[in-house]
């Protein structure tokens, strides 16, 4: 039966947006909201059998309609968006779009694990509308970041099973198609002939300021260094664990070397533990999460 109501829901969506049958899309509606559906889907039904009725100049369904959605649902937006229809629904600090950008944002700044969490709790919000498909592709890449390559793998596969016909759906069968094949090798590299190195500080379970600091003293360390255009990064490996990576070094030998001439007293780098890794094979570790695997080797 939920699958069947979740059915009715997204027929009655595309009967509206897309093809414009609103015969059709109203048909699939009342069905649904006949069945005694999930909560979640009743309202967001209502709504759109508001606004098919307004399409289909059926002015006193519409006004039954609105009436039941303002009284019994006031706090909803929907509600607002009834109330107050000058207010764009993209403008709405608590529309899906808004709160999609939000998200996004988070998504940029690393915080993996609270993306996944709000992902979550947004696609059941909103499920059944087109916002979803992108929350679940945002979740699995912050999926991916934090827990890995078969993680990931799994978010996609899931994606172009259940939203074919949505942008993400296709991108996600393509990743499926393509993709997957090229990243699905966790076999590390020769490092001695690579050409482009970095050197890796790990922090364990330590607090976002620890490691800022520490990144902020390599920070002003690499600038003056000489004959090289070295940077600096804070990379998320895992939910415990964080790197700070310095990029730009030429060869694997030339990382060490440059890490162990870190340790001297005038540069104040007392961080013993780290590793250099060519650009491949840090590439390889981030979307496997294999990192004992590749020290284990060294």
């Amino acid at each position: 039966t939920r699958e069947r109501n979740f059915a009715y829901y997204q027929l009655g969506l595309i009967y509206k947006e897309k093809f414009t049958e609103y015969e059709l899309a109203k048909d699939k509606l009342q069905k649904l909201l006949r069945n005694g559906p999930e909560e979640r889907l009743i309202l967001p039904s209502k709504y759109n059998l508001f606004r098919i009725y307004e399409l289909l100049g059926e002015p006193g369904e519409a006004e039954i309609m609105k009436n039941d959605i303002v009284s019994n649902y006031p706090d909803s937006r929907y509600a607002s968006i009834i109330n107050n229809p000058e207010i764009e629904l993209s403008k709405d600090e608590n529309s899906p779009e808004s709160l999609y950008e939000a998200l996004f944002r988070k998504h940029e700044n690393q915080e993996y694990a609270e993306v996944i969490s709000k992902s979550e709790e947004y696609i059941n919000t909103f499920e059944g509308e087109d916002i979803v498909p992108k929350f679940e592709f945002l979740k699995a890449t912050a999926s991916g970041r934090l827990y890995g390559f078969d993680a990931y793998k799994k978010a996609i596969e899931f994606i172009a099973l259940n939203y074919p016909n949505s942008p993400e759906g296709k991108r996600a069968e393509m990743m499926s198609n393509l993709v997957f094949k090229k990243i699905a090798k966790k076999d590390f590299v020769d490092d001695k002939d690579a050409t482009k190195c970095k050197v890796i500080y790990p922090f364990s379970n330590a607090t976002f300021s620890e490691v800022e600091e520490f990144n902020k003293i390599l920070a002003e360390v690499t600038a003056d260094v000489k004959y090289y255009e070295l940077s600096t990064s804070i990379d998320v490996y895992d939910k415990n664990t964080t790197f700070v990576v310095v990029h730009g070094l030429k060869s694997i030998e030339g990382a060490k070397g440059f890490a162990e001439l870190l340790e001297e007293e005038k540069y104040k780098i007392t961080k013993s533990d780290y590793f250099a890794i060519s650009s491949k094979n840090y590439e390889i570790l981030q979307i496997h999460k294999n990192l004992n695997t590749y020290l284990e080797s060294q």
